[in-house]
């Protein structure tokens, strides 16, 4: 037995664990493949008789013989398929009176192993037989055999502990408990999370429903129905796989889930049956009362083989004598006559499919090679339609699982040549519906492959390659791989499509998945996988699923769900900071500076980060405006020097290269990344600006990602600017242009001394005056992004006229937000501390509205961050790899937070709706609006004051905005948090309340005070401004 595959010391790593009363369960890490982490499961069941039965038995350690020993002795011992058997022999040489029991066809493999015992079975479990063991285990267990499953499955059912035992009928990825001692991950590693994502039970469970049907029961689909529709009738509330976590409660139910297809099938074919009893029942009445008792009932054409075959080939025939060029394209009523000959072909194919034998029709289809017609005419004739039939033809002729035909080396050919044409030749259109037919059914072969290994090498043929070949590819640099096409043509088109949405791409990458496991029983598509170029195109392939998020965040942007906005705008974030390169190519849409324009001058720089500190402070006020700002500077200085694209600039030219520091280095840096401007008509940079518009209203964690996104995309060394953040340079407008010549005076800053100063310093003293002058621009020339945050200023005095204490009420979300960070950071190094220093003891009680809140902080905090990596002397490294959290505040000003967890909610939000998805990380009872009353500028807490109530009702009230005008539209309210009448839906109108509108504005302040800190750390760093 592999080491890959079982532990090397079972008895550090086995949970034995309890169930119930009368089961224990023999937990252990098991790799699939020696690389997918499923976990292994044994599980022993201690019947009333005292004698105990164990199903699929794990390693055998001296911990396991005690527990034994404690709970009866083993009767029965059994192996629930033909792969779950590797512990038998040393079970049976340990207990050798238990009976071993298995499926038919166990014995036969274990017989052809030299790595196994010889074990006798006492019982075999055979789709033949009656399947008894004996009296006291049959009172006590219902039993299935699957014959219909690849790996033969026996499902147990304890009647008693009302549990359902099986092997590898369903799984319950990921096996975190069998893999908790191991100090491994049951996570860990891209394709056990690929695998675990298809195999699970979580929401509707679609792709192991997908599996079970396409793959597991693909062969005897109709057996495999009926073995899980008298499982379903067995009484159960638990199920125990071996594969992933046991289901503790509401097994019946999540096992109908997954099962669900299965199930419905089974009832339509006992209806039909009933259906059809009915009507020969009824047919034979009437025969006999009209006919007599001697006339005979005729068969009809569907059932009788012969007439079949005749409408078969007759279609056929019209087949052959259809056009053969592409003149189909223009001849609507010989292409339409084609495809219902190719529909009605599908429809017999099928028909036969399910009659009884002889399927004559089929053993025609491959004698004639039907296939090679319909392929040659639905490749020429430029028709849509005619393809998708033709597609429908071939898979009819693939799951009717007669002659063959996946194992003909011709109808492999024919096949892949067909699906080449018509999707890489361009001459005819293919629609979505299409292309996820065709790659369905590519997907359904790899299937097949994947549980019949010896049709692998019809559909796989390796060639050759000349040592010139292989010299070739080891001389490029820019490319990996030899191309091999011809050799697996399957693969190759199930690469070029992984990186579409919807199930075309989900049947791709599975169906890759399906390839790659195959790997493991073929050393040739092993190495042929390893040499062939198929890793360099898989990963451009997933780098090409990048180039869907622009798209996703527009769709999503008017979403009523803003966990799906979140989300999008969280992943853009990560690839634009630490995959700018694939981002720059795919996700945005730049064009390459070819010659550097007007440069910034320093009396520009001024103009605009004044006019950006104006706006923040009519935005929330001025109130530790310089305290904060200097805060966001220091964050965003490590932001932006811990960028991969900053280290080609920032590193000297003949600096030794330190591979400790590769996260900071231009070595790491992303290659070909090179000075661009950023397009302002790119959808990715409309989509942000859109929800940007919105801002009031959005949703708060849709906020902060928002503003993530923005900064993460500023702080790249490589992209201007201008434009949407900054003033084109060229567009600037100097106030004192007309006496641009004249040195300064006193009263521009400078001595005017005309005497003593050489002519060289006096144009050098002149130079430094120009690059001084204060600037101005027309309005049409303001950034994208600075408009737009003029306009929310706008929406915000507009709200202050209703609302006039508007400032002090930002003011006091300001504390509250402090407040709330500052009591989760205490709480979160000591949650036994005072954060209010009010001298309370643990344990005594809390008599006001700051220490419920205290009280009900929860023991992780709810807005999590990382601190900046620290160098010996405590220092920043500016250097770390990994990106500094953004947000980290020196000096306690408010914190931005990004929440890493969704829905988890921020504590930003402070919305009490009983309604919303998102609800506040604090109760909503100790944090109320009322708790803004005790809150004052100097003072942390005071008792709430005698107009609460009003205060409150303030808080509560619905503030209404305007719909955007204009071609940007993006998330128009709070859905988690609002609820707007029949009359803000069709009018357009935002709606939120108040207390909302109070914590966005307080965010945009801060975001605002973020982006003067880029301009000023970019404009430092990278020299973007002149001096002189």
């Amino acid at each position: 037995m592999s080491s890959k595959l079982v532990p090397s010391d079972p008895e550090k790593v086995m949970v034995i664990r309890r169930v119930s009363k009368n089961i224990t369960t023999l937990s252990v890490p098991f790799f699939r493949f020696g690389h997918l982490k499923v976990g292994g499961r044994g599980t022993i069941v201690r019947l009333n008789s005292g004698a105990l039965a164990v199903f699929s038995p794990v390693a055998l350690t001296p911990e396991v013989k005690k527990t034994i020993s404690a709970l009866g002795e083993v009767k029965y011992i059994t192996a629930l398929d033909i792969e779950h058997h590797i512990f038998l022999g040393l079970w049976h040489k340990e207990f050798p009176d238990a009976k071993v029991m298995g499926p038919e066809g166990l014995a036969e493999k274990r017989a052809k192993s030299k790595d196994v015992e010889n074990v006798p079975f006492s019982v075999v479990f055979s789709s033949k037989g009656d399947n008894a063991v004996d009296a006291d285990f049959d009172s006590e267990f219902q039993y299935e055999f699957v014959s219909a499953h690849p790996n033969k499955e026996i499902v147990f059912n304890h009647i008693p502990d009302r549990t359902l035992i099986e092997a590898d009928l369903m799984f319950n990825l990921p096996a975190t408990e069998q893999f908790s001692k191991s100090g491994v991950s049951a996570t860990s590693g891209w394709l056990t999370r690929f695998f675990g994502s298809l195999n699970n039970t979580r929401g509707s469970a679609i792709w192991q429903k997908r599996f079970i049907w396409y793959a597991l029961s693909a062969k005897d689909r109709k057996g495999f129905n009926a073995s899980i529709s008298r499982i379903d009738k067995f009484d159960f509330d638990r199920i125990i796989p071996c594969h992933g976590d046991v289901i503790e409660s509401d097994g019946k139910g999540i096992f109908r889930k997954v099962m669900e297809w299965h199930l419905k099938a089974s009832q339509k074919s006992s209806r039909l049956a009933i259906t059809q009893h009915v009507s020969r029942a009824a047919m034979d009445f009437w025969s006999r009362l009209i006919g007599g008792v001697g006339s005979q009932t005729r068969q009809t054409t569907s059932t009788n083989p012969q007439q079949r075959l005749a409408r078969f080939k007759g279609i056929y025939s019209k087949i052959q004598t259809s056009p053969k060029t592409a003149s189909l394209a223009f001849n609507g009523p010989a292409a339409e006559s084609l495809r219902t000959s190719f529909q009605r072909l599908a429809s017999l194919i099928h028909d036969e499919s399910r009659a009884p034998a002889p399927h004559i029709c089929l053993s025609f289809a491959a004698s004639s090679q039907v296939y090679v017609t319909v392929a040659r005419l639905a490749s020429s004739s430029q028709h849509e339609g005619i393809v998708k039939e033709a597609v429908a033809v071939f898979g009819a002729l693939i799951d009717s699982e007669e002659e063959d035909f996946l194992g003909s080396a011709t109808f492999a050919k024919t096949l892949m040549s067909f699906v080449g044409e018509v999707i890489n030749s361009g001459t005819v259109v293919l629609g979505i519906q299409t292309q996820g037919d065709i790659v369905e059914l590519l997907f359904g072969i790899a299937a097949k492959i994947r549980l019949q290994p010896e049709i692998l090498p019809v559909w796989f043929t390796p060639s050759a390659h000349s040592e010139l070949d292989v010299k070739a590819v080891v001389q490029k640099t820019d490319f990996a791989g030899i191309t091999q096409k011809e050799d697996f043509p399957l693969c190759y088109q199930l690469i070029d499509h992984v990186h579409h949405e919807g199930s075309i791409g989900d049947f791709a990458r599975t169906g890759l998945l399906y390839v790659f496991e195959s790997a493991s029983s073929s050393e040739d598509l092993e190495e042929w996988l390893v040499g062939s170029d198929l890793p360099t195109l898989m990963a451009s392939g997933l780098g090409a699923l990048y180039s869907q998020l622009s798209r996703l965040v527009i769709q999503r942007g008017m979403s009523r769900n803003p966990q799906t906005v979140t989300a999008a705008l969280r992943l853009a974030s990560v690839i634009l900071y630490n995959n700018h390169n694939y981002a720059v190519f795919t996700l945005l849409r730049v064009t390459k500076v070819l010659a550097e324009g007007p440069q910034r001058t320093v009396g520009a720089l001024d103009a605009e980060t004044e006019v950006y500190l104006s706006l923040a402070g009519a935005l929330g006020g001025d109130d530790d405006l310089d305290e904060a700002y200097g805060n966001h500077l220091k964050d965003v200085s490590d932001l932006v020097e811990s960028h991969p694209c900053s280290g080609r600039i920032l590193t000297p030219n003949d600096a030794p290269i330190d591979s400790s520091r590769s996260g900071y280095i231009f070595k790491s840096g992303p290659r070909n990344v090179i000075a661009h401007f950023l397009s302002l008509d790119d959808p990715f940079l409309r989509s942000l600006l859109s929800l940007l518009e919105t801002f009031l209203t959005n949703n708060i964690e849709t906020n902060l990602a928002l503003t993530e996104a923005f900064v993460n995309l500023a702080s790249c060394a490589q992209v201007r600017l201008e434009g949407w953040l900054a003033v084109d340079p060229k567009k600037y407008q100097f106030i004192d242009s007309s006496d641009g010549d004249a040195l300064p005076t006193k009263e521009t800053g400078l001595e005017k001394d005309q005497d003593g100063f050489e002519p060289d310093e006096q144009e050098q003293l002149q130079r430094l005056y120009k690059a001084r002058r204060k600037t101005s621009w027309s309005v049409q020339e303001n950034p994208l992004v600075l408009g737009i945050l003029q306009l929310l200023q706008r929406e915000l005095d507009t709200i202050r006229v209703d609302v006039p204490s508007l400032d002090e009420l930002i003011a006091a979300r300001k504390d509250v937000l402090k407040l709330s960070e500052k009591v989760g950071e205490v709480l979160q190094l000591d949650p036994l501390s005072d954060p209010l220093g009010s001298g309370r003891k643990p344990g005594d009680a809390l008599s006001d509205p700051a220490s419920a809140l205290t009280q009900k902080q929860p023991p992780s905090n709810p807005t999590p961050k990382r601190a900046p990596a620290k160098s010996p002397n405590g220092s920043p490294l500016k250097s770390s790899p990994a990106k500094p959290a953004r947000g980290h505040r020196r000096g306690g000003s408010m914190t931005l937070h990004r929440p890493k967890g969704s829905p988890a909610p921020s504590i930003l939000t402070h919305e009490n709706s009983a309604t919303s998805p998102t609800r506040s990380a604090f109760d909503s009872r100790s944090f109320s609006p009322l708790s803004l009353t005790g809150i004052t500028r100097g003072n942390v807490y005071r008792p709430p004051s005698s107009d609460a109530d009003s205060l409150a009702e303030v808080l509560k009230r619905r503030i209404r905005l305007p719909a955007i005008a204009g071609g940007l539209k993006g998330t128009s309210e709070d859905l988690s948090a609002v609820e707007v009448d029949e009359v803000g839906r069709k009018s357009g109108a935002r709606e939120v309340s108040l207390s909302h509108v109070l914590t966005n504005a307080v965010l945009l302040q801060e975001f605002v005070l973020e982006i003067v800190a880029v301009l000023q750390v970019r404009a430092s760093l990278f020299e973007e401004v002149r001096f002189v």
